[in-house]
């Protein structure tokens, strides 16, 4: 196939959902890429936010029927892009970024992301777990899905620390056991937890008095509170859950050492002993005695978190998203 090429450079239209009047992704590593960058709303499960997407979706779809790719950052815009892409008859190549589930869909999303997902050219996920994961659940040819690590810069942080005694920090809401880290914190009185999380993460659950909850805080002061702490607690549902890609990397940019639950979906980022300490999942006596080891000892924790921030340093930039685009358009031309 040729080229399709805006004077000497080829076109790339992306479909995103990024609200910041400042996000350009990865634009500014590839000048040579003509870019064009299509906002679609955020999905809240609204019938208008669906509205707006496919709305969005048939703009960029457009504009791409004449470019080298198109691309869709998200399980849910991609599958409206597809859908776009099919009803204008456009040809251009589509790759799809940052494919995630939380909880796998079913029934009528199941149907409609495998009938989408099956004609994107490029899959591409961020764990190699998550490759069979979403080929078995969605009835995919594992070859068109492609591993890239999750690839962004040190997280922006705020000045302002947190006050008080040393502490462990918590953050995130996806796919989390939040009970079993009460538990823990419950068993530990001497220690101080600071946890970022959503409201619904603790919904039903004991909160012990030494632990103290943040919600709805602006990025940079979430980040402020993981680079203040001792250690970072990562309670994962299950032994197969593929979240906790964006903490874990932010964790380790800003030197903080992992107690994660062993899960396969994880394997990427975090090595036993070496960038973090995995333990069992469900278990309380586990996840504790870990906390235990990295809170009693600093030289441990800060040797983990010096391998850890070397590793991200290495293999979790932006550059992995230039170096996989960079590949699919050399293929196109």
């Amino acid at each position: 196939m040729t080229q399709a090429r805006s004077g000497s450079r080829p076109r790339v239209v992306v479909l995103h959902e990024s609200t910041r009047p400042d996000w350009h992704w990865i634009t500014h590593h590839m000048p040579e890429v003509d870019w064009e960058l299509v906002h679609a709303p955020t999905s809240r499960g609204k019938i208008s936010d669906r509205i707006g997407t496919l709305a969005a979706a048939m703009r960029a779809a457009w504009a791409a029927r004449r470019g080298a790719l198109v691309v869709s950052l998200g399980p849910g815009v991609g599958s409206a892009l597809e859908i776009a892409r099919r009803l204008l008859r456009v040809r251009t190549p589509h790759v799809t970024y940052f494919l995630n589930f939380t909880d796998l869909p079913r029934g009528a999303s199941l149907a409609r992301f495998s009938l989408t997902y099956r004609t994107i050219d490029h899959l591409v996920v961020s764990a190699t777990a998550e490759r069979q994961i979403y080929a078995e659940h969605f009835g995919l040819d594992p070859r068109r899905i492609d591993v890239v690590l999750w690839g962004v810069n040190a997280p922006e942080c705020a000045d302002t620390l947190q006050d008080g005694a040393p502490y462990v920090c918590a953050v995130g809401g996806n796919a989390r056991d939040y009970a079993l880290l009460m538990k823990v914190a419950a068993a530990r009185p001497h220690m101080r937890f600071v946890i970022v999380v959503r409201p619904q993460n603790l919904a039903g659950l004991d909160v012990p008095p030494n632990v103290e909850v943040r919600s709805n805080i602006p990025f940079p002061e979430a980040m402020a509170v993981v680079k203040g702490s001792r250690a970072m607690a990562l309670p994962l549902a299950t032994t197969e859950t593929p979240c906790g890609h964006v903490t874990i990397v932010a964790a380790q940019y800003l030197g903080t050492p992992i107690v994660i639950t062993d899960s396969k979906g994880v394997d990427d980022y975090i090595k036993h002993g070496e960038t973090g300490l995995a333990v069992e999942a469900g278990s309380v006596e586990a996840m504790g005695a870990a906390i235990d080891r990295l809170w009693d000892n600093p030289a441990e924790a800060r040797r983990i978190a010096d391998a850890a921030r070397a590793f991200v340093e290495a293999e979790c930039t932006e550059l992995n998203y230039v170096k996989h685009l960079r590949g699919l358009l050399a293929q196109q031309g």
